[in-house]
């Protein structure tokens, strides 16, 4: 597979969601700089969820991108609202451990992130399976 054709593959992950230029998007953990492109093209603002600064600065030195926001905690958000929280590429990182550990570990980033959404916010979920769904 060429270079051109895995970065379009990468970008339909999201490409296929509707233009939100009025609403923010909050990312949990890092994922592909073809996809920080795409977040930004169609939302307002997007905010990325890392672990640590090293990941912190290598997105940001990757990705110089006007309305990319990049945090380690998420209590760097404050009060803020989310309109989207976005989960790609997040539990197959966890995954790689233990797969308890990862749904563990996702209901513990759904119970921090409740804290930042409102009753109209959504969550884009995407999950690796033998389907490709």
């Amino acid at each position: 597979m060429d270079l051109i054709t895995e970065k379009q593959l990468k970008r339909n992950i999201i490409h296929w969601y509707p233009e939100q230029k009025d609403k923010k998007i909050l990312q949990i953990g890092i994922v592909d700089e073809e996809i920080i492109e795409e977040l930004c093209t169609k939302f307002q603002k997007a905010i990325i969820v890392v672990n640590n600064e090293e990941q912190k600065q290598k997105i940001q030195k990757e990705n110089n991108i006007e309305n990319l926001e990049v945090i380690i905690d998420f209590a760097e958000l404050g009060n803020k609202k989310i309109d989207y929280i976005s989960l790609i590429g997040t539990m197959e990182n966890y995954e790689i451990n233990n797969e308890t550990k990862a749904y563990k570990k996702l209901q513990k980033i759904l119970d921090i992130v409740s804290n930042y959404i409102n009753e109209e916010s959504k969550i884009i979920l995407v999950a690796d399976n033998k389907y490709g769904m």
